[in-house]
């Protein structure tokens, strides 16, 4: 017996609803989460518009994004797989991973460090400096780009003051994959 895998819309569309129901119950949410968490995985299967499941990646952050607002005791543990998306294949989950992290930094559900911070300054990085085979456009990397600058250096940097060069070594570390 092969799993029948419904549509891309279907699945994007059953992630929201879910995520609906978590928000009122705090029980479903605890059991509910690491299947959300484990969506946000790029699947290997492309079409001809590309990457199939970028929707439902795309509403799984919103849905984790405001779980996390409700729930935040279940689903902190797994910010940095939120954060991750930074990364993405597709630059809609990209752009979607960070509105979720932003919003949540700046309402103060999460905190920038550790992980989200070097995703984000990884995130900037290739997005001011893209790969000529990269997805999006030059508009939309720049776009990113910008957005992710003055979400780091414009907020959290002029918050506090110390953020960068507390954080300058161990980011050289992180960045050149040394233990």
């Amino acid at each position: 017996d092969s799993a029948v895998t419904p549509p891309v819309s279907v699945r994007a569309h059953a992630f929201l609803t879910l995520g609906k129901l978590c928000l009122h119950d705090a029980a479903l949410a605890q059991s509910c989460v690491a299947v959300l968490v484990r969506e946000l995985a790029p699947s290997t299967e492309e079409s001809v518009e590309g990457d199939i499941d970028a929707v439902v990646r795309s509403n799984v952050l919103v849905v984790l994004g405001d779980l996390c607002k409700q729930h935040t005791g279940i689903v902190e543990r797994y910010v940095p797989d939120i954060a991750r998306c930074l990364q993405d294949r597709s630059h809609i989950v990209r752009e979607n991973a960070l509105l979720v992290i932003s919003s949540l930094l700046l309402e103060g559900f999460i905190r920038l460090r550790g992980p989200v911070f070097f995703r984000m300054l990884a995130a900037f990085a290739i997005e001011s400096h893209p790969a000529p085979n990269a997805t999006g456009s030059a508009a939309a990397h720049v776009r990113m780009a910008n957005n992710l600058r003055h979400t780091i250096f414009e907020i959290f940097a002029r918050r506090d003051h110390a953020l960068l060069p507390a954080h300058f070594v161990e980011t050289m570390f992180v960045f050149n994959d040394c233990a």
